[in-house]
């Protein structure tokens, strides 16, 4: 990775894992909630 030299590189990684577990976290709470109104 060339991108690697650059210091910004660390930011963009951690930026990026931060919304990586965003969209996680809501496609988990978004399945929770279909399952349980699926079953009323």
């Amino acid at each position: 990775m060339l991108l690697s030299i650059h210091t910004g590189d660390t930011d963009v990684k951690r930026f990026f894992h931060e919304d990586l577990i965003r969209i996680l976290q809501t496609l988990y709470w978004s399945l929770r909630l279909y399952g349980i109104i699926k079953e009323l």
